[in-house]
């Protein structure tokens, strides 16, 4: 029974906190039940039995969003590999807690967690899109590590604090209380004194998006598709007055096909040129022969050019397009991406780092309950680089955020257009972050460090329970 109730407690926290989840603040305590049960006298199989069933009931707040859309094998292997983790991380703590003492126990867990966290973002279907790093970006101060050693730090809190707090408990030691405050305190410290950092220059962003403007995606309709970017257009145009620099519509609106793409734009192109704005929009087209889910630039000295996305959904994208090459820049220092490319830490990374853009721009399209979710992750690749991020998806929300992960503007999806305008602060120099030239290192550090704490505690655990030479056993 024991062992039960500390399994309902944690998953009742990681299902509000994680993956879909949206209270920030259980996140820092979701794994105490299941660990202090760890740091207990129970056996291992219960401990993993719990640790599993705690994160894998957790998981399931993707079901709202994705049963019925995702393939049941990717859905389930989404739900079941981090909760195979985060009991494999909770295992370790408990083994070197045994051998080597609570603090040991303590730091086994971060690092176990925070390295497998990162090893799952390896992924190539998934990317870190599940880390439960993303449930701190609704409170900005908690995720400015980010910007130094990447979503794994932001992770290795987490996990630290949790651990600290469980160990507390069982342990009944000031000392492990008082480490788990102090950590906190001072990551939300630094967060704050980093977030007082004065603006610079700002970019004026408009985000238009539709749940119902959206012509034919599977197939080539000229009439449809004329229909949606007229109508795009008009309310591009409705902004001709507020000097806008940039408008990012969401991602696929309609199918175009190439022998009647050019006309279809036509309407963007003069309102690109009215006002005065670069318009991005996504479509899916056939460029060079090749079926690609693109992102098309509109400037407005008429100039176009096209952004393939890299990262394609798998089991619903990966049957339709091929996925594009390399990153894309257009005026004003603007970076190109779609949607679940900014899932790939390592990709966006290295993309900032060669192009060193002013902002970061997304068509999206989200699954209606996954909007914050998904826009988390986006807002966490932008803090990680120190760069505004903004991002347009139908079916889900529109944000705008700062360097800092702080929203500028925000609106949700609907059946009519809705449009979100901010001013965006930009900084007047490339101001890289840490993490752009440390790249990966803490999440290989957290993974190399726990490995041999791991090996260490399974080394004197064994030592322990051999006789000794010349004793009656």
């Amino acid at each position: 029974m024991i062992a039960l109730a500390a399994a309902l407690l944690s998953a009742a926290a990681c299902y509000l906190s994680v993956g879909l989840g949206n209270l920030w603040p259980l996140a820092w305590i979701a794994p105490v039940p299941v660990l202090w049960l760890a740091f207990g006298a129970h056996s291992r199989r219960r401990v993993f039995a719990a640790a599993f069933a705690a994160y894998a009931l957790g998981g399931a707040n993707l079901l709202p969003a994705y049963a019925g859309t995702l393939p049941p094998v990717i859905l389930a292997l989404a739900i079941a590999g981090p909760a195979l983790l985060f009991a494999l991380a909770v295992l370790g703590a408990q083994i070197a807690r045994g051998a080597l003492g609570p603090w040991a126990g303590v730091l086994a867990f971060a690092g176990l967690w925070t390295g497998f966290d990162f090893l799952l973002a390896f992924d190539p279907a998934s990317g870190s899109v599940l880390t439960p790093a993303a449930s701190q970006v609704g409170a900005p101060a908690l995720i400015q590590t980010a910007a130094f050693v990447g979503f794994s730090g932001v992770t290795f809190l987490l996990g630290f604090v949790s651990a600290a707090i469980a160990a507390a408990l069982r342990e009944r030691k000031l000392a492990f209380g008082l480490a788990a405050v102090l950590v906190f305190a001072g990551n939300a410290g630094f967060g704050a004194w980093r977030l007082a950092a004065p603006s610079t220059e700002s970019l004026r962003v408009a985000l238009i998006a539709s749940d119902t403007a959206v012509g034919q995606i599977w197939k080539s309709d000229d009439v449809s598709a004329r229909q949606v970017f007229s109508a795009y257009a008009r309310e591009v145009m409705r902004l001709e007055h507020e000097r806008v620099d940039l408008v990012v519509l969401p991602e696929n609106i309609a199918r175009l096909d190439p022998a009647w793409r050019e006309d279809v734009l036509a309407p963007l192109a003069r309102a690109a040129s009215a006002t005065g704005a670069t318009i991005i929009a996504g479509l899916n087209t056939s460029l060079d022969g090749t079926p690609r889910n693109a992102a098309w630039v509109l400037e407005p000295d008429g100039s176009a050019s096209a952004y393939s996305k890299r990262r394609l959904v798998p089991g619903l994208e990966t049957p339709l397009y091929v996925p594009g090459e390399g990153p894309h820049s257009v005026s004003k220092k603007t970076m190109v991406v779609i949607c679940k490319d900014l899932d790939f830490a390592g990709m966006i990374r290295t993309d900032v780092a060669a192009i060193t853009p002013a902002l970061v721009a997304a068509p999206a399209w989200d699954f209606g309950d996954d909007g914050w979710s998904h826009a988390r992750i986006a807002i966490l690749r932008g803090v990680e680089n120190g760069v505004p991020v903004a991002r347009s998806a139908r079916d889900g929300l529109l944000t705008l955020t700062d360097r800092f992960g702080r929203i500028v503007a925000r609106g949700r999806s609907g059946e009519g257009f809705v449009t979100v305008l901010g001013d965006v602060p930009v900084a007047a120099a490339p101001q890289a972050t840490p993490y752009r030239t440390l790249g990966g290192a803490f999440g290989w550090l957290s993974v190399a460090a726990s490995s041999l704490l791991m090996l260490a505690g399974i080394f004197v655990g064994r030592m322990r329970r051999e006789p000794v030479p010349g004793s009656s056993e």
